[in-house]
């Protein structure tokens, strides 16, 4: 009877399928690996949710850190280990950038704006969130919106500086 305590196994057959639901959530994910001078401070009990993905993924991925290079310096990154952007236009209740922007401009969403003010992030400046025309949560630093660059491939890059002159990578 103990061994049921943990999981809860329930199942059933609804049409011509199996259905398996299993109370126990593996939130032991590791966060991505980075070089040795990225830092990643971890934003406790927060979800996050992958780009272009309708999936979330639970607190432990859900960080912002900061990583650099010598052409940009230091420049904050995701819980992705890439580089996050602004877009000149955007306000700290509004983000321009929807449909085929969002395609190559995933925006950082979050599961929901409770409690990301209280939490230390390890940069300066202040973390918040901002309700998108779509619904969904996206973080914002000093203000600004944060998006992710498709193009970017991880590591000390962060291709998206500079493009059409708006998009800028974020400075902690």
């Amino acid at each position: 009877m103990k061994a049921l305590i943990g999981t809860i196994l329930i199942i059933a057959i609804l049409g011509s399928g199996w259905y398996y639901y299993s109370s126990t959530l593996d939130t032991s994910t590791d966060l991505p690996a980075t070089s040795s001078d990225t830092m990643l401070t971890q934003l406790e009990n927060q979800d996050a949710m992958q780009p272009g993905t309708e999936s979330t993924i639970i607190g432990s991925n859900l960080a912002l850190g900061t990583d650099g290079n010598d052409t940009l310096g230091t420049y904050l990154i995701g819980y992705t280990g890439k580089p996050v952007y602004t877009k000149d236009g955007d306000t700290e209740s509004a983000s321009t950038c929807y449909e085929e922007c969002a395609k190559k401009w995933p925006p950082y969403l979050v599961g929901s704006d409770d409690n990301i003010n209280q939490l230390k992030s390890g940069v300066k400046g202040k973390t918040g969130v901002l309700v998108r025309a779509d619904d969904t949560v996206q973080m914002t630093y000093n203000g600004k919106p944060l998006y992710f660059y498709a193009a970017d491939t991880g590591g000390s890059n962060a291709l998206g500086d500079g493009v059409n002159g708006v998009w800028h990578v974020a400075k902690p």
